[in-house]
């Protein structure tokens, strides 16, 4: 496609994004997600998961980037509060330059996804660009350094300790047997690729978002879910047995767990802007999986 067409379809949709918000616009990328991949799990030759769910206009780089990056510019110039604050929606600012703002962000994610993909990076590229746009987000318009700001008599911590980290631990194992066995359960029961059951998965853990945006105590856990299944899928179709795919799916979802955590104490804790630890943790875990299988 013509760059020119790439550029102003991403600053489109940057722009939209900012309008509704970083967190509404990311459960409408699940949305899509689930629907493009149901298409493609029953072999339809129409492509939703890569022109809508995770493309130029919806994908996480394009229309959540855009709305993070805009309501990081946002806190600094006192429009709103704060600056990290991903359930806002920005059209409540009235103000333009927050909009152009999301849709400069928006084309950048968008170039620096494709890339990041013609350099050949072997993970979720779409994730990575979510990172690195965070953190020019935060150098941008932060003033608290990309790893937040601590005074003297405030311990860092790297990590959740104690019952919080084995509560995660356990909660992505669980949710990683939960969906390798939906792929086991496809990989035995039909004749589809079953590696499209990822973008199930992060759809599901996406919209699943929409309760913490109405103000339930719900987890973000497509870090989780979607390295989960695409290990199982990836393990049982180099030849491991169902059992033994849901049981890898349950790993790396675990180890999924494990890099959010780390991402938020690291990235994420004691600072004014947002930099999205769930997208950390899919780049890094996804690293793992392309290395591994």
């Amino acid at each position: 496609m013509d760059i020119v067409i790439l550029c102003l379809v991403g600053f489109g949709g940057g722009v939209t994004g900012a309008c509704l918000g970083g967190l509404p616009a990311f459960i409408l990328t699940g949305i899509f997600a689930v629907i493009g991949g149901f298409f493609a799990l029953a072999g339809q030759p129409v492509d939703l998961l890569g022109t809508l769910a995770f493309g130029q206009a919806l994908g996480p780089h394009v229309f959540f980037s855009g709305a993070v990056l805009a309501a990081a510019y946002a806190g600094k110039k006192g429009y709103i509060k704060e600056g990290g604050n991903i359930l806002l929606s920005l059209n409540g600012t009235g103000e333009p330059s927050v909009m152009l703002v999301g849709g400069f962000f928006g084309i950048l994610g968008l170039l620096i996804t494709m890339g990041l993909s013609k350099l050949g990076v072997p993970t979720d590229n779409i994730a990575l660009s979510v990172f690195i746009c965070g953190v020019i987000g935060r150098l941008l318009f932060g003033t608290k350094g990309v790893c937040g700001m601590y005074s003297d008599e405030e311990k860092r911590a790297y990590m959740s300790s104690g019952k919080p980290f084995w509560y995660n631990i356990i909660l992505g194992f669980c949710i990683g047997l939960m969906w390798g066995g939906v792929v086991a359960l496809f990989k035995t029961q039909t004749t589809a690729d079953i590696t499209p059951v990822f973008a199930l998965a992060f759809g599901f853990s996406a919209i699943s978002l929409i309760f913490t945006q109405t103000g339930f105590d719900t987890p973000a856990t497509h870090h989780i879910s979607y390295p989960g299944a695409l290990a199982a899928a990836m393990a049982i179709s180099a030849g491991a047995s169902p059992v033994a795919g849901v049981l890898i799916g349950g790993v790396f979802a675990g180890i999924g767990a494990f890099f959010g955590d780390v991402a938020v104490k690291v990235f994420n804790s004691n600072c004014d802007t947002h930099i999205d630890p769930p997208a950390t943790a899919i780049a890094v875990t996804v690293l793992a999986i392309n290395l591994i299988f």
